[in-house]
């Protein structure tokens, strides 16, 4: 018998859990705070802080995914109950989307079939407002000032297979800030942002786990950070096209940032993707924290 809940049991959740202990006890979460959110015991979560990673590089990109979108979602008040869900619905789109098949192939020795997990994939117009408002809450507690650009930050999210610009959900009038921190938008709406619409229907058509796009400032520190961090990023080169015509071309999904280093009159930008608004928002704070660390 080959069940691939071998592979997710044994191998994806030991390591996201592991990630996640990290993670919350980095910013500062007890070890009995971190267990009540996780849904483990202490003791697990002690030895959790003490291992180092043994996860197989096939399963990297999934485990990535998945870690960081549950960790920001934990810093904004989600329990056990709700990270299950949520853990569920990120690994079922990462499922479809083929993220499970080279592990699977080198385990069992065996091609994977979509049907084994038993598991229905969610998605919908009202999900994306959901991801999105949860994506705010928590850059609105982790804040990104040194990303904030002068014609403030948003974030978009498609629908499943979205193929127009009312299929993506962003926010009017972007999202306002006061001294670096954003303060509370107006509702995320379809068919609010043209440009960042068809940025994000770009990405997603050259690669489809990608579904919300964050815009965010391309300026001296932020540069310095991904420098430092040997970030890999796709910068435009506005002689030869568009941002849009730049996505499409091939190679382009390899890369989640891509920078439009702007023009006169046009403010340059940094876009980052990812599986999910909470991903795309953890991916911008990861950024700023770089860019702390250089203050520093």
């Amino acid at each position: 018998m080959f069940p691939p809940h071998l592979i997710i049991v044994e191998e994806v959740l030991p390591e996201v859990r592991r990630r996640m202990a990290v993670s919350l006890y980095t910013e500062g979460r007890s070890q009995e705070m971190i267990a009540c959110i996780i849904g483990i015991s202490q003791a697990m979560v002690s030895r959790y802080l003490r291992q180092q990673s043994e996860l197989h590089y096939d399963l990297g990109p999934i485990v990535d995914t998945i870690s960081l979108e549950l960790c920001a979602a934990a810093s904004t008040g989600e329990g056990p109950d709700e990270l299950t869900d949520r853990f569920c619905r990120i690994l079922d789109r990462q499922i479809s989307l083929g993220m499970l098949d080279d592990r699977y192939r080198s385990r069992f020795g065996r091609e994977f079939s979509r049907h084994l997990t038993g598991w229905t994939r969610e998605g919908g117009r009202v999900r994306v407002l959901e991801d999105l408002e949860k994506a705010v809450e928590y850059l609105r507690s982790h804040p990104i000032p040194g990303l904030i650009p002068a014609l403030k930050v948003n974030i978009a999210c498609g629908t499943q297979g979205a193929s127009c610009l009312h299929d993506i959900a962003s926010y009017p009038g972007r999202l306002p800030d006061r001294n670096g921190s954003l303060t509370e938008p107006r509702p995320p709406e379809f068919g609010a942002s043209r440009h960042l619409a068809s940025v994000l229907l770009a990405a997603m058509g050259r690669d489809a786990s990608i579904t919300s796009v964050i815009s965010l400032a391309f300026n001296g520190p932020a540069r310095s950070a991904l420098a430092q961090g040997n970030i890999e990023f796709l910068q435009l080169d506005r002689s030869s096209g568009s941002i849009q015509e730049l996505l499409s071309r091939e190679g382009a999904g390899e890369y989640r940032m891509v920078a439009d280093p702007g023009d006169f009159g046009i403010e340059p930008c940094l876009y980052i993707f990812g599986a999910s608004p909470l991903e795309t928002a953890a991916r911008a704070v990861d950024l700023q924290k770089r860019i702390g660390g250089m203050d520093g």
